[in-house]
């Protein structure tokens, strides 16, 4: 029994990339005091020194691109001209704003062999495509625009064949990553507040 006393407790383990959860820049980004490739300010920020204010803005969703085919192993991408649409729609990204990424890969989170769908058949087998992610051109444009939050119901920020680039571009400059969201579809295109509070 794990009775001990007045009330009852677990330990709990988990690695801190379990289920949706947030990229800090030190994620990809070294501190400057070890003189690592592509060490910056950004490298000393991790998760509990994030300001919350990071973390809450005006949720700006901006769908995958529609109709784009791809190999195996690989990722179709957002680029800049899909995110220069939204904004001739709406309004330009700025600073305060949240970027979402909505492509529907959620639906793939799921329990039995149809989840190897999620990332294993693309990362392990390369037997599929993958998520629809950011170029490293439309991720630059999005810091350039001032976005520190970005996020994405795909399992990681970059793409398939190779996220790494876009990885260093957004922490690189202290924009932070959400990543294995669920339920975009259930938001609007703007309207809506979004707030993300994650374990320290």
């Amino acid at each position: 029994t794990d009775y001990q006393g007045p009330y009852a407790t677990k330990w709990l383990a988990i690695d801190e990339h379990t289920g949706t959860h947030i990229d800090a820049p030190t994620h990809f980004i070294p501190p400057v005091s070890t003189g690592l490739d592509y060490a910056n300010e950004w490298g000393d920020v991790s998760v509990e020194k994030l300001p919350l204010e990071q973390l809450v803005g005006n949720a700006c969703v901006i769908d995958a691109p529609i109709g784009a085919e791809v190999s195996a192993g690989n990722s179709p991408l957002f680029e800049p001209e899909h995110i220069e649409s939204w904004e001739e729609k709406h309004h330009t990204l700025s600073e305060g704003d949240v970027v979402l990424l909505r492509s529907g890969w959620d639906d793939r989170y799921v329990e039995g062999a149809e989840n190897r769908r999620y990332a294993y058949n693309v990362f392990v087998q390369g037997s599929e495509p993958g998520w629809p992610a950011p170029s490293e051109s439309a991720m630059q444009l999005l810091v350039d625009r001032g976005v520190k939050l970005v996020g994405t119901d795909g399992p990681t920020m970059g793409p398939a064949q190779g996220g790494r680039d876009v990885h260093l571009i957004g922490l690189g400059a202290g924009t932070c990553f959400i990543e294995c969201m669920a339920n975009l579809s259930e938001l609007p295109e703007t309207g809506a507040f979004f707030v993300f509070l994650p374990l320290k």
